[in-house]
């Protein structure tokens, strides 16, 4: 019997289907989903193949033209100039700023009673604190920083974050507010009294002492306390 297939391979019949179904010549015999795939598929791997050529080609460029010194140098220079002065404030913190960690010893003080009488301390209790030679304690650990004040009558002690707010309980039982920060060599305790009046307090550190100032926004009294380094 006479074939019905003519030949055509985007033209195969029904009749035709058995005998030539394996000619490799009648596509249609793949369905339109089953072509599709087959499609894609060699679409897929040729781009795959450019995009490793393409990277194959952007590396051999990079090896043959390397960048151009002068460019090199500005980045660097830029960078440099960038980090400058955070490398010149990291020096000043660890080569030029006076040690403050350490153990102080009272030796005279400066005004104190007038300070004192200002704030409304009994003239008792300021003549026992003039009297007084205390032991002065500045510990850090991580971010927390400790103020110890040790004498023969009691021990104070504050520990506080810097910038962060804290409370701080005097001997006479009033409560301050306080914040403290660091100035180049210095601490500063900025406090609130309940009545919202200013007290400040000032350590100003070198390298074998420390000396506390101390004012009152309600005086004109400053007092001051000398320590020396242990």
């Amino acid at each position: 019997m006479k074939s019905l297939w003519t030949g055509d391979k985007t033209n195969c019949n029904e009749s035709a289907y058995q005998e030539h179904q394996k000619d490799p010549l009648c596509n249609n015999h793949l369905s339109t989903s089953e072509g599709d795939a087959k499609e894609n598929k060699i679409t897929e791997t040729s781009t795959d193949f450019i995009s490793v050529d393409q990277q194959q080609g952007d590396e051999k460029n990079a090896l043959q033209n390397p960048p151009d010194s002068e460019e090199v140098t500005n980045k660097k220079q830029g960078v440099e100039t960038y980090l400058a002065p955070l490398l010149r404030q990291f020096r000043f913190g660890i080569e030029d700023m006076a040690p403050i960690v350490g153990t102080y010893q009272h030796e005279r003080n400066e005004n104190l009673d007038e300070y004192f009488k200002a704030l409304g301390v009994p003239y008792i209790a300021r003549k026992m604190m003039g009297l007084s030679s205390p032991r002065l304690e500045i510990l850090n650990e991580g971010e927390k920083w400790t103020i110890r004040t040790v004498s023969m009558m009691r021990t104070l002690e504050t520990t506080f974050v810097l910038g962060e707010e804290y409370e701080e309980t005097m001997p006479s039982g009033e409560t301050l507010k306080n914040v403290t920060t660091m100035d180049d060599d210095s601490l500063v305790t900025v406090s609130y009294r309940p009545d919202n009046s200013k007290i400040v307090r000032k350590y100003d550190f070198n390298d074998d002492s420390v000396i506390l100032t101390m004012s009152y926004e309600k005086s004109d009294a400053v007092a001051k306390r000398y320590y020396k380094r242990l």
